[in-house]
C-alpha cells in the first residue's frame, strides 16, 4: 500500500504571542499563520521538530551543578 506524506518547513522567526513564523528570505518577507498550518494536520499521528541555530552554553551545567567534585 502506498503511503502519503504531507509535510511543512519554513525557516524563520516564532513568535508565540501572534502564533506566526515570520520567514525573511532575499527576495521578500513571509508571514505564516501557525494555527493553520497546524489546524491542516488536526486529528492525525504528526511528528512535530523544532530546531534553532544557537549559542547553546547557557544549557551547560556549571562545575558546581555537574555533581562532580575538584576532591575527587
Amino acid at each position: 500500500m502506498a503511503k502519503h506524506n504531507s509535510s511543512f518547513a519554513v525557516t524563520g522567526l516564532l513568535d508565540m504571542d501572534m502564533m506566526r513564523i515570520t520567514e525573511k528570505t532575499k527576495d521578500a518577507i513571509n508571514t505564516f499563520d501557525l494555527l493553520k498550518i497546524l489546524g491542516k494536520y488536526d486529528g492525525q499521528q504528526v511528528k512535530i521538530t523544532v530546531s534553532i541555530d544557537s549559542d547553546d552554553s547557557e544549557f551547560l551545567a556549571d562545575d558546581e551543578d555537574s555533581g562532580e567534585s575538584d576532591d575527587e
